[in-house]
């Protein structure tokens, strides 16, 4: 549970991402998270969003904003609230991220903003492809170098996801919390460590692993993050710091990926990796240490 000082503090709010798309409506996997009927829906994993707000109320001892969420009526009124936000957009068709916040005294509100087209494998991918010759080593049991650099998963259309991000190590340790381990508005550290990387705008296509004392990697300052060790997908437990991603949680169940503690002076320059998130699905990416910059 949260400490007494984490639990009265009303000056942040719970927060979850997730997708509004269209393309989301011949999607049977998105369906099957959601609802045991046939009707189609196009946010993207309603359910785990909900499941990881109502989480962090219950962690915050949020009495109001538990009610709000309990139970399948707290779903029901969370779609209706997202289906409200889509529908003050002026183009429903195009695919919207909505950004959910939770108050402690239960109020829910939307923001809604347009965000580039990605495909059903980004959102869904039947597997984690392997796009760089195999080499083995020592460190990883086999991590995935430099290789041919083909398009993300199989689908020949450009999408956002399709080049690699680049990625890098922060280059100061950071300390789990509530903060890290829910996802809430209080960013500080996610946005120190962007600093840090010199990644100036949510735009660039570049992420930060955060890191904590014990030298695990912990996750990504917008994503959940994957490596490939001992001949599988691995992806940091909760325990190193992180928190629970939605993608991340559908991957795991669909063993796609485990959980392994994932020691930073493990990843190797130059190695693929994926991410994930609620609103862009399983980006690829690469390992770039040299973009890290050095603590003042």
């Amino acid at each position: 549970m949260a400490s007494a000082s984490e639990s009265s503090d009303a000056t942040f709010e719970l927060l979850s991402s997730l997708r509004y798309d269209p393309l989301l409506l011949s999607c049977p996997d998105n369906n099957s998270i959601y609802r045991k009927d046939s009707t189609p829906t196009p946010l993207y994993m309603l359910q785990f969003h909900k499941d990881r707000i109502f989480a962090a109320a219950q962690h915050f001892r949020w009495h109001e904003a538990i009610s709000k969420l309990n139970g399948v009526e707290g779903l029901n009124t969370l779609e209706q609230t997202l289906s409200a936000a889509v529908s003050q957009q002026s183009d429903p068709d195009t695919p919207i991220k909505l950004r959910v916040l939770l108050s402690r005294t239960g109020v829910l509100t939307v923001e809604a903003t347009p965000t580039p087209p990605v495909s059903l494998e980004d959102l869904f991918p039947k597997e984690l492809k392997h796009h760089d010759t195999f080499t083995p080593s020592s460190k990883t049991g086999g991590a995935l170098l430099l290789g041919s650099g083909d398009q993300a998963f199989n689908d020949s259309a450009k999408t956002m996801n399709s080049g690699p991000w680049r990625v890098s190590l922060d280059s100061l340790r950071t300390t789990p919390s509530s903060f890290t381990k829910y996802k809430t508005t209080f960013r500080e550290v996610y946005a120190d460590a962007r600093a840090r990387a010199c990644i100036p705008s949510y735009q660039e296509l570049a992420e930060v692993l955060l890191i904590n004392p014990r030298g695990e990697v912990m996750e990504g300052t917008l994503t959940s993050v994957y490596f490939f060790r001992q001949g599988r997908w691995v992806t940091p437990p909760i325990t190193s710091g992180g928190h629970d991603g939605t993608t991340r949680k559908w991957l795991l169940s669909m063993c796609r990926c485990f959980e392994e503690v994932i020691v930073a002076d493990s990843v190797v320059e130059g190695e693929e990796c994926y991410l994930s998130n609620g609103v862009r699905g399983v980006i690829w990416g690469r390992i770039c240490k040299s973009e890290a910059q050095p603590a003042n």
